[in-house]
């Protein structure tokens, strides 16, 4: 398998945070979160990583260099952010097996091999699979709808009255035939979830992770997901 880990953004929802340091960089538990997902897909069994950056690439840079997996690991640099499809759009050309696509400015304590499994045995007709959870503030997230059969039926991105409160995490595992409808279906959008994901139905398996999941995008999310960390990292000592 191998890894799109979109990081190109400039992370301005985390305000001073982000203002010398780019957001895949922000650390929950004394790890980059780039880091996290980092070693989650290569525990998975990824063997080739692309990363994209915009904002503070040269620190990017610094850290991919000298992470033990520097040598899988392929930087992507946007001299113009293309935002996340226009991104996918690009490079696409190098996804010819199956890939994850995610979003790393989230946290999620899931091992993924539920989402892998998911994947294998998707139906016929699902073109990926990709990871939701039940959300407490729903009109915030793209919510999803499901058939009996798990396929999403219906993709609704922040909307006042969303009609589910199962969230999108932004983690698709997508299959090589994805890349094939994704090159059909595109034609100049930005953002993959509130503009490829709608064109979906039917065509993408969910997998409902139990486990703590949460966007670090705001300081309020980031400092959640610090304390999870923490309380973990107690909890294994103890």
């Amino acid at each position: 398998m191998k890894a799109m880990l979109l990081a190109a953004g400039y992370g301005s929802r985390l305000g001073e945070i982000t203002n010398k340091k780019p957001k895949c960089l922000v650390a929950v538990g004394g790890q980059p979160i780039l880091g996290h997902w980092l070693k989650k897909l290569d525990q998975l069994g990824v063997n080739k990583f692309y990363i994209n950056t915009h904002y503070l690439p040269e620190q990017v840079e610094g850290y991919v260099n000298q992470h033990p997996l520097r040598e899988k690991i392929e930087i992507l640099y946007e001299d113009q952010l293309l935002g996340t499809a226009g991104a996918l759009n690009r490079y696409r050309h190098l996804f010819d097996e199956a890939t994850f696509v995610v979003h790393v400015d989230n946290y999620c304590h899931d091992k993924l091999d539920g989402l892998v499994d998911t994947f294998q045995n998707r139906p016929a007709k699902a073109l990926m699979s990709f990871l939701v959870f039940k959300s407490s503030s729903p009109s915030t997230c793209g919510v999803v709808t499901t058939d009996k059969n798990g396929l999403m039926s219906g993709f609704y991105e922040k909307q006042k009255n969303p009609p589910s409160d199962i969230a999108s995490g932004a983690v698709f595992l997508c299959s090589d035939q994805f890349f094939n409808f994704f090159n059909e279906i595109f034609d100049s959008q930005t953002d993959f979830s509130a503009e490829i994901m709608p064109l979906m139905k039917k065509k993408a398996s969910c997998y409902k992770t139990n486990s703590f999941f949460i966007d670090i995008g705001t300081p309020k999310n980031l400092q959640l997901a610090e304390q999870f960390a923490a309380f973990q990292k107690e909890a294994t000592v103890i």
